[in-house]
């Protein structure tokens, strides 16, 4: 599914940059009246602040996936290596979806919807307008299963921990842990119908996983690790590993993200209920 993610984005952005707003039934003859004039087009200005509470949740959404580093680490037989296989993985992302937010913004201005790939139901390409139109959900419903996995493992660690990691939970306990998993997306599905609503809600719970409870795990477990085999110690073995290069799990680092995640937090929360989500 990602490689057919990056053709679809890569099908969207080459349709915006290649074709204009009358292949997707904006500005055309059929839309106008013979006594109306013509449109004219006003430029959107390039920062808009007011926009910036919905953007920063739906952004670190789109690129929230330490839920699964553990599993997704594990087939890896170099586990060094990972820094880069992660870190190519999100410039990959990062650079796709920038180029269809700039490029959607460029050409559609303010008619796009807040999920653009329905913009691509109008399209003339009657193909490319089916593909895109239908390709999200089919990417929703496949990557589901995974993170109702995630989640259900979890909860199983926090719960029964060692006989969790001991392999002593019979299936018929982590099948019906996997379907409750299920519930909640379902239910939500349901109270929030607006998509922009739901992602800016579910944002702002992508702000407090990775900016606020991996800083305070890391200072945790840092605690114990220290404690059990000495600091000095633990601190060698840690740079030996590579695991504390370019500083980036230093605590000096780790506690300037949490501030910095609580002060983004504070921020979209603030806002959201000034303004309403």
């Amino acid at each position: 599914m990602t490689v057919a993610r990056a053709l679809v984005i890569s099908a969207m952005v080459g349709s915006l940059l290649l074709g204009g707003r009358d292949d997707f039934g904006l500005d055309s003859d059929a839309n106008r009246t013979a006594a109306s004039a013509p449109a004219v087009s006003q430029p959107l200005p390039l920062v808009r602040w007011e926009g910036l509470p919905m953007m920063v949740p739906i952004g670190v959404f789109c690129q929230l996936f330490q839920i699964g580093v553990p599993s997704l680490l594990q087939p890896l037989g170099r586990k060094r290596e990972f820094p880069l296989i992660f870190g190519a993985a999100l410039l990959s992302t990062f650079v796709m979806y920038s180029s269809l937010g700039l490029a959607a913004v460029a050409v559609l201005r303010d008619d796009i919807d807040p999920s653009c790939n329905l913009n691509w139901s109008a399209h003339r390409q009657r193909t490319l307008a089916l593909v895109v139109s239908i390709f999200p959900a089919i990417d929703c419903l496949s990557v589901f299963p995974m993170n109702a996995i995630f989640l259900a493992n979890n909860l199983l660690a926090v719960v029964f921990q060692k006989d969790w990691h001991a392999g002593r939970i019979d299936r018929r306990t982590r099948y019906a842990c996997r379907l409750l998993c299920c519930v909640p997306p379902l239910i939500c599905a349901f109270a929030f119908p607006s998509l922009a609503k739901a992602l800016g809600f579910t944002g702002i719970i992508g702000i407090v996983l990775p900016f606020i409870v991996t800083p305070m795990l890391h200072a945790a477990s840092l605690r114990e690790c220290r404690n059990r085999w000495g600091a000095a110690y633990f601190d060698a073995c840690e740079r030996d590993s590579d695991f504390a290069q370019y500083g980036c799990s230093s605590p000096a680092v780790v506690k300037a993200s949490g501030a910095f995640g609580a002060l983004l937090l504070a921020y979209t929360v603030g806002y959201g209920l000034l303004h309403g989500f």
